[in-house]
């Protein structure tokens, strides 16, 4: 399957700990290696054995996905701003954050409908955060 990268925030490879998350959540785009560093720069390919970054500082870098921990992408552009009063957060235990225009719980699961991805669920209790997007 191919999933166009425009639609992702970013993949976890692992569980990672709190300060991989913080640092994450911080980072543009690159990748979060297992070690703890983070090399910023544009993902140009993730396949089964490698994820290949091009960095200002390292060029075109090829690196080994056994050593890869999480991959940040660079953000989407923003919806127009009719679009997004109208939209649900929901951040998860593991950091990831899904937009759902609706929302609803059936037998201790979330169902959130994405406008990418369809319909997606996950446990209740992995559920960190919920909140409505406001208008700016």
């Amino acid at each position: 399957m191919t999933v166009d990268s425009e639609m992702l925030v970013r993949t976890l490879f692992e569980p990672l700990s709190r300060v991989q998350l913080d640092r994450l959540s911080q980072a543009s785009a690159g990748v979060l290696m297992r070690d703890g560093d983070f090399l910023d720069g544009e993902i140009k390919q993730l396949n089964a054995s490698t994820v290949t970054v091009s960095s200002v500082a390292f060029g075109l870098t090829k690196i080994d996905r056994k050593n890869v921990a999480a991959i940040a992408y660079a953000p989407s552009p923003p919806l127009p701003t009719e679009q997004t009063s109208d939209l649900f957060e929901v951040r998860l235990q593991d950091g990831t954050v899904v937009v759902a225009r609706k929302l609803r719980v059936e037998r201790n699961q979330l169902v959130m409908e994405t406008m990418l991805f369809g319909t997606l669920k996950t446990a209740v209790k992995e559920v960190a955060e919920l909140k409505k997007r406001v208008k700016e």
